[in-house]
């Protein structure tokens, strides 16, 4: 019975073995995330610790990019995703704005004239100090009424799969690529703003699996 139990055990410490994380892109719910204690982050991220809570699928076009939901002891729930901006690994960090948070920030009628193609104006900050260490003073659009698709769940090393939430999405960034903003328009007329700061991957102190 003994060498049974053994070899259980021995089964049981091979197959946790064999799941280390390489890259922040393996990340699968349950797995952590530790955040460096770097003056450069918002302050109620430094040092903190993350858990996967869910993963997220959008897709723009056929190019696939992944959203890790992170459960922590922040108010609001963050969220992480990988930069495809230039050759630098960066990673980006996001909150969902209120209706209200938005009003305060942006003005609701500055936002709706951002859905204007011929519309050129930068996207104006009323005040950086209402999230400190999230938001730039002004933002250029990047990308206007952009389409996608959303997919609730995990699509690595998978095939596109069909049907999905279609989306329409306007993308903002400050001067120096360091806080963006994404506007998320629905069906119903329902629509999602997050800011958003980019950070190189060094800022992750440590992460590993469950």
């Amino acid at each position: 019975m003994k060498s049974i139990f053994k070899a259980l055990i021995s089964s049981f410490t091979k197959e946790k073995e064999l799941r280390s994380l390489d890259s922040l892109a393996e990340l699968q719910i349950k797995d952590y995330i530790r955040l460096n204690d770097s003056f450069a982050l918002p302050a109620e991220l430094r040092g903190k610790t993350f858990q996967v809570e869910s993963i997220d699928s959008y897709f723009y076009g056929e190019s696939l990019s992944t959203e890790w939901a992170l459960q922590g002891d922040t108010k609001k729930k963050l969220f992480l995703s990988l930069s495809d901006l230039g050759d630098e690994n960066r990673i980006v960090l996001s909150y969902q704005l209120k209706k209200k948070e938005v009003e305060n920030i942006f003005g609701w009628e500055n936002i709706k004239q951002q859905y204007k193609p011929e519309f050129e104006e930068k996207l104006m900050c009323k005040d950086v100090s209402l999230f400190e260490g999230w938001l730039g003073k002004s933002y250029e659009r990047r990308e206007c009424a952009g389409k996608a698709s959303y997919f609730s769940g995990d699509y690595r090393n998978k095939n596109k799969p069909q049907g999905g939430e279609d989306l329409t999405y306007f993308e903002f960034f400050d001067e120096e690529e360091s806080f963006s903003i994404e506007i998320e328009m629905w069906s119903k007329d329902e629509v999602d703003v997050f800011i958003s700061i980019l950070r190189p991957e060094s800022d992750i102190h440590e992460f590993w699996a469950t």
